[in-house]
């Protein structure tokens, strides 16, 4: 093995500052035991003042990924602050067909251990669909930050939670819902304190059926981030694209509170839709003489 490299830097992170030892050839920066495995040199330091290299040079934590391989989120990076230069997702028209549709009869699994079928709630349901929630100290997936769209689920959550009350006010039951497992979701929940379930779609039978816009990172299919309004089972409106998540919960509660529900048309006796196909809401009531 080659000598290790090692010099003296400084960690510019959250506006804070704090010493740390770089081993540039094994790929890590040092500080209290604890490794930093990607990190930038940056040219200022965190007031913006240009600083000169060699010893004291300044590194940067606050925007990861940094390289091609994954990252692993320091315990001091904060999921709920979002990098400002995020790409904005485009409207591809992946969701122009759910107004109207009938979601199918199926069982979810929640984080409260319920088991949910969306179809058969009774007025307005909200569910929030997200890709994946990041875990601190775990890696995200490859180039995360550059998918648009793909970052936000934190903030997000944290916006569906401090809006909660306004929500419930308006009549509204909330999910939210990925394609991760149960388990893996508890723990999101928990941390964040979530006055709400979240809901497993992790054999996409939902989001097969309903054909909703997803994409693939690392193996994982999963969820672009959208978010339906249904009224008995029925999709009424779709929020997509979502950007900036962080103000996304404002902006449903504002709509919600704008759009008293008027749908009609479709029944909650009405018979289950099979999973794979969509039943859109009729134009017009049928002829009771017809």
């Amino acid at each position: 093995m080659g000598q290790t490299a090692v010099s003296r830097g400084i960690i510019a992170h959250m506006n804070a500052q704090r010493t740390f030892t770089v081993h540039s050839n094994q790929g890590y920066a040092e500080n209290g035991g604890t490794k930093f495995p990607h990190f930038q040199r940056s040219p200022t330091n965190v007031t913006g003042q240009r600083m000169r290299g060699g010893a004291g040079q300044w590194y940067n934590l606050r925007k990861p990924p940094f390289c091609q391989e994954n990252h692993v989120v320091s315990q001091t990076t904060s999921f709920e602050q979002l990098p400002a230069d995020l790409p904005v997702p485009e409207d591809d028209g992946a969701c122009a067909h759910l107004v109207g549709c009938v979601v199918p009869s199926l069982a979810l699994t929640a984080t409260d251990g319920s088991t949910v079928n969306l179809a058969a709630l009774p007025s307005r349901t909200l569910v929030y669909c997200y890709p994946r929630s990041g875990v601190p100290g775990q890696a995200l997936p490859t180039d995360w930050d550059a998918i648009p769209g793909a970052r936000g689920c934190t903030p997000e959550a944290c916006g569906f939670r401090d809006h909660h009350t306004e929500l419930r006010a308006l009549g509204t039951t909330v999910f939210g819902l990925s394609t991760q497992d149960t388990a893996y979701q508890q723990e999101f929940a928990a941390r964040l304190h979530l006055p709400f379930a979240i809901l497993s779609d992790a054999e996409l039978r939902l989001t097969t059926a309903l054909r909703l816009p997803t994409f693939t990172v690392d193996g994982m299919r999963l969820i672009k981030r959208l978010t339906l309004v249904l009224h008995d089972g029925v999709i009424e409106h779709v929020f997509y694209p979502i950007f900036p998540p962080d103000t996304h919960a404002g902006q449903v509660v504002a709509w919600l509170a704008d759009h008293p529900s008027a749908l009609s048309g479709v029944r909650r006796d009405d018979p289950p839709v099979p999973p794979g196909s969509l039943r859109r809401t009729p134009d017009r009531a049928p002829d009771p003489a017809g």
